[in-house]
């Protein structure tokens, strides 16, 4: 069977969307989750409300007052009506909404009246089969709110949730343009360990590559080659989005915010480079790989035609002699067997010599 593209399979049907107004959402992407799931915490340097399995009434109970951050975490992306009403509460433009549910966006970021809408891909490495498939993450920001929607539930944002918990933290005492910072950069972040991962496995590669001339080196090869031509297809688009928006001039973001959104662009260079460099390694160990297979076979070649070589001679007198005429020369010799016998190693030997001076083998 076909390997699937890039590793990352969309098996959401996108012909639903033809002929649809736009504004539409239709969900466009894997089924993660049997259940959407919300998280809602508010939060000020004085106090902190979290709510777990949150429906859309916690949202409205939620006191939206100065001073007071609201994050809104929702996993999962196939319950468009329950997403719906969450972009109505935060009142997120329709063409939002669609660029929500549907997982094949470009990261990208966009500028609306009160609010800004980014859009970023998150690698992940399945332990069991050790293959690479990525999900997006939207991230919209507004004044006092940061609505964070993944497809799936996500250990890496964990630390933020610990970070939050303590009062004496520079997330509780700054407003939602920093936490909007954070998740960015827990996402940047990720990255690294991705490629750290992949790193140790190109690392092993390399070691074995030239004594190991198996096809599974050579599919293992592939493999790779395959990851990082999908982290560099979703991080690229990163650096544009990162460069747009630490040139941004919206009222959401600080100018305190500028040296850390400055950081997560040199995080996203990093990245890109660390993904060039790995990707010029496995093009390298790819030809080294089929190099050493050529070497192998010219050696294989060369020792069979020396072989070849050295029997044509002594084919051609076993020939001669197995013609059966009736009066040949020689055919009544009684050392005529043991004569040729020596005759024909003497040829042998001279020849191997011969071709030992020459550096033939």
């Amino acid at each position: 069977m076909k390997q699937q593209i890039l590793e990352n399979s969309f098996v959401g049907d996108r012909g639903r969307k033809t002929g649809l107004p736009p504004g539409t959402p239709v969900h466009v992407g894997e089924k993660r989750l049997d259940t959407v799931k919300m998280t809602v915490i508010g939060y000020n340097p004085d106090a902190m409300t979290w709510v777990d399995e949150a429906r859309i009434d916690d949202l409205h109970q939620l006191p939206r007052k100065e001073g007071q951050v609201c994050w809104v975490t929702v996993n999962g992306l196939h319950d468009i009506d329950f997403l719906r009403e969450v972009a109505t509460y935060f009142g997120l433009h329709d063409l939002v909404l669609e660029d929500i549910v549907n997982t094949e966006q470009r990261a990208k970021i966009e500028e609306y009246d009160d609010y800004l809408y980014l859009v970023s891909k998150l690698p992940q490495m399945q332990e069991e089969n050790a293959r690479l498939h990525v999900e997006q993450v939207s991230l919209v920001l507004g004044k006092d709110f940061v609505l964070l929607v993944l497809e799936d539930e996500h250990p890496i944002f964990q630390d933020i949730n610990d970070r939050l918990r303590n009062k004496t933290s520079k997330l509780r005492s700054n407003g939602a343009d920093f936490l909007f910072y954070t998740l960015l950069d827990e996402v940047v972040d990720h990255f690294f360990n991705i490629l750290e991962i992949l790193g140790e496995k190109i690392e092993h590669l390399e070691d074995h590559i030239i004594s190991d001339n198996s096809p599974e080196t050579l599919r293992k090869i592939n493999r790779l080659r395959h990851r990082m031509i999908l982290l560099h297809r979703i991080v690229m688009p990163m650096r544009e989005v990162m460069s747009s928006l630490e040139r941004h001039d919206s009222n959401l973001l600080s100018n305190e915010l500028s040296p850390y959104l400055r950081d997560v662009y040199d995080h996203i260079v990093q990245v890109i480079d660390t993904v060039d460099t790995y990707r010029e390694i496995l093009s390298g160990s790819l030809d080294i790989h089929l190099s050493a297979n050529g070497n192998r076979m010219n050696a294989i070649m060369k020792v069979l035609t020396v072989i070849s070589t050295i029997f044509m001679p002594l084919t051609f007198i076993v020939g001669l002699y197995g013609m059966n005429f009736e009066h040949m020369p020689e055919l009544k010799w009684r050392y005529g067997y043991p004569i040729v016998l020596v005759l024909m190693t003497v040829i042998g030997l001279l020849m191997v010599r011969w071709f030992k001076r020459k550096k033939w083998f």
